[in-house]
């Protein structure tokens, strides 16, 4: 079920409907269509995004959508390759006229009830909710977030736009120095009902009074956590309660909970084989049994560098999702005595995208311990043998 947070936020942004994205290309031009329960969507090559986008000229996190009532921006994440508009010309916002050209896919805004012209409405980037006495986007409170960090105690940071950019990058309207945050981290997005934190699949996410978050309203006296920093919120004027006046969404049958559409490829037999794509691979060394690609991560991996344990990773859930020859996984570990939080998170987000079934063998008694210890077992189960594996997710 959709969580409570993204009803309440979508009851706060009076989104009443799933937000429709197609995606095509020259290549293939029959769109593949995505409905998002959440009024927000994340585009990019990155196992986590909504909608994922493989070619390599795509960033990680390439473009978040932002649903504003019947109205949704779209905003470049700041990527090396930016976006490019077809259509009339608009302020961020993005309607069915448009199309958004990212690297190669076209995307556009699907369904009815979105307005068509946005004209009149300025950017909520731009939209200043401290000087203009009134706004489209309601009757907004004031608010902003106190530094808690010793060496930072005094200072605050007042949230003076509807839509404002949390990251490391000086374009973000909330700069933070910190090299563990990402670029563009997160979105405080301000309704009347409050201020919400949305997380942008930042290095390290957000949390919220010590939990992490992918989205939450933040309340008085809650605890805001990005990186280093710890911030309190802090209201100046009180926010609506729900229920007065608050947005209802109307259900589509369509709408799928987590809605994440096929990848936009070419025919399979057209691409590169599997074999060839992970060749190189030296921490995920891969064997091809169709239907079945078993990994094998290897011990001592850590000093190989995010990067290409990233890289890699992502060679593999692209082949999971891409391709229909290769629904399910087995995972090795025989040759990994130690086993880091960056290997475990690639672990299983290639598990997580196995259209089929998905096992884990061969652990040492002490990841068997850990894997179980985090509940991981219960979602992939855990075989003492490869064959066993194997016959688990050819048949059940």
């Amino acid at each position: 079920m959709t969580s409570p947070s993204v009803q309440r936020f979508r009851e706060a942004l009076k989104v009443s409907r799933p937000l429709g994205v197609s995606v095509h290309t020259d290549r293939n031009p029959k769109p593949v269509v995505a409905k998002i329960e959440a009024p927000y969507a994340i585009l990019g090559r990155g196992s986590r995004c909504a909608i994922r986008l493989a070619d390599k000229s795509v960033s990680f996190r390439h473009v978040y959508l932002q649903a504003f009532g019947d109205r949704v921006i779209c905003v470049d994440l700041l990527s090396p390759n930016p976006i490019k508009w077809s259509g009339p010309e608009t302020t961020d916002w993005m309607t069915t006229n448009h199309v958004v050209n990212v690297g190669p896919y076209k995307v556009q805004l699907n369904g009815d009830g979105w307005v068509k012209d946005c004209s009149g409405w300025p950017s909520p980037l731009v939209c200043k909710t401290r000087t203009d006495e009134s706004t489209p986007f309601g009757a907004l409170p004031l608010v902003h977030l106190e530094l808690l960090n010793q060496h930072l105690k005094g200072m605050a940071w007042p949230i003076n736009r509807v839509l404002t950019l949390v990251g490391r990058d000086d374009r973000c309207r909330i700069t933070c120095a910190d090299e563990r945050i990402s670029r563009v981290h997160c979105s405080l997005v301000l309704t009347p009902y409050g201020l919400w934190v949305v997380d942008l699949i930042g290095r390290g996410g957000v949390q919220v009074n010590g939990k992490a978050q992918t989205c939450a309203l933040l309340a008085e006296g809650d605890e805001l956590g990005v990186g280093q920093y710890r911030m309190e919120t802090v209201y100046e004027s009180a926010p609506r309660q729900f229920g007065e006046d608050s947005g209802q969404f109307n259900q589509d049958p369509e709408t799928k909970e987590i809605a994440i559409p096929p990848e936009i490829a070419d025919a399979e037999e057209n691409l590169p084989s599997p074999e060839f794509l992970t060749r190189n691979n030296k921490i995920f060394p891969s064997q091809i049994e169709p239907p079945v690609l078993i990994v094998k991560p290897q011990g001592g991996i850590r000093s190989s560098g995010y990067q290409q344990i990233q890289l890699e990773s992502n060679i593999i859930t692209q082949l999971l999702i891409t391709r229909p020859s290769l629904p399910n996984l087995v995972v090795d570990i025989s040759n990994a005595d130690v086993m880091d939080s960056i290997i475990m998170n690639a672990m299983m987000a290639m598990c997580r995208a196995a259209k089929g079934r998905a096992a884990i063998c061969n652990a040492s008694s002490g990841i068997l311990e850990l894997l179980s210890e985090i509940s991981l077992t219960k979602v992939w189960p855990h075989f003492p043998t490869r064959e066993d594996a194997i016959n688990y997710v050819l048949n059940g």
